[in-house]
């Protein structure tokens, strides 16, 4: 005996086979409550990122300046070394660096001389609140053969 299925049932079968049971306009979709959690997890990573965020550019910032002492105002204060008769002192030193300059947390470099002697010349940061470990300046002094020796000058407790 050969069994024969009508059109109904035929269709009901098919549907089964491709996840389209009951309603045939059934679609699958995320509800509100989904979709609200959804936007809370992403929330959440937001603000722990943000957080973290702040301790990575304070750190560049660190070593912004320590590029900037070791490059730059290197380079200037042995400049200025060769150009001055072997003596090093804040008004050769802003010649080359410029004044008013901006350190990378939005205070200014001081430049300090010796005095008279005119052996060695200190760039400090005047930014305040900064981790003990934080590099904000640098000594560079003269020696007895012409080299130059750089002491960097790191924040203290405040």
């Amino acid at each position: 005996m050969e069994f024969k299925m009508n059109r109904s049932l035929d269709g009901i079968v098919k549907r089964q086979a491709y996840g389209q049971v009951g309603n045939a306009r059934t679609t699958s979709a995320m509800t509100l409550m989904e979709i609200l959690i959804v936007i809370a997890l992403i929330a959440v990573l937001a603000g722990v990122s943000v957080t973290n965020l702040g301790g990575i550019l304070g750190s560049n910032k660190a070593k912004i300046a320590e590029t900037f002492l070791k490059g730059e105002v290197k380079n200037a204060v042995y400049a200025v070394y060769a150009s001055n008769d072997g003596k090093v002192d804040k008004e050769g030193l802003e010649k080359h660096i410029g004044t008013n300059l901006t350190d990378p947390w939005g205070g200014n470099w001081e430049v300090s001389d010796d005095g008279s002697s005119r052996r060695s010349v200190t760039i400090k940061s005047t930014a305040t609140g900064l981790s003990e470990s934080t590099v904000i300046g640098a000594t560079y002094s003269v020696n007895g053969d012409g080299q130059i020796n750089i002491e960097f000058i790191k924040a203290t407790a405040s």
